[in-house]
């Protein structure tokens, strides 16, 4: 229930964020284009992890290193989808890093990683082939590292890639190269 919640939520949020977009540009849209509202939706995704990880004890006090890798993580990429929108190009790198480091999915015997911003629309092998999650979280962990970590002993990895940050980079790339959005 509470993804359905969170998913309305952010859903009539970035609808929102839409309308406010084109309302503005409105009398200049030859300044409107994909890439500047993909990096706003970028930016709101990272004040929610942000917010999300900034909130969240528990985490800080049983995975005190990925709270403060979330942390770090939310907060450059907010600064980046920031300054991309104000028109600094030269943070296009970092942006990309970030999106990217979005992309990979690992589930197996003593590792974890799951990250994404906003939304997720994954395609993954075993028991689920898609999966749409919303929110914004970083979830790692490794067995060997953490002591109160508990892993499910299935030897199959599970590997996906969340589809939704590749689309943005191909954005970006497209605006970088063909100056087209």
């Amino acid at each position: 229930m509470g993804d359905i919640i969170w998913g309305t939520f952010i859903t009539f949020t970035i609808l929102l964020t839409l309308a406010v977009y084109r309302f503005r540009t409105r009398n200049k849209p030859h300044e409107r284009n994909l890439a500047r509202f993909v990096s706003i939706l970028v930016l709101m995704g990272g004040l929610l992890g942000i917010l999300t990880t900034g909130l969240n004890e528990r985490l800080l006090r049983d995975h005190s290193l990925t709270y403060f890798l979330s942390l770090t993580f939310f907060i450059l990429q907010t600064l980046a989808s920031l300054l991309y929108y104000k028109r600094f190009k030269a943070i296009m790198a970092l942006l990309i890093l970030t999106l990217i480091m979005q992309m990979p999915l690992v589930y197996g015997g003593s590792f974890s990683y799951r990250n994404q911003t906003l939304f997720s629309l994954i395609l993954q092998n075993g028991t689920k082939i898609w999966d749409v999650e919303p929110g914004s979280y970083i979830s790692i962990q490794y067995a060997g590292f953490e002591t109160n970590v508990k892993m499910s002993h299935n030897p199959k990895a599970i590997m996906g890639i969340n589809l939704l940050p590749a689309f943005a980079v191909f954005v970006f790339l497209r605006e970088r190269f063909f100056g087209q959005t």
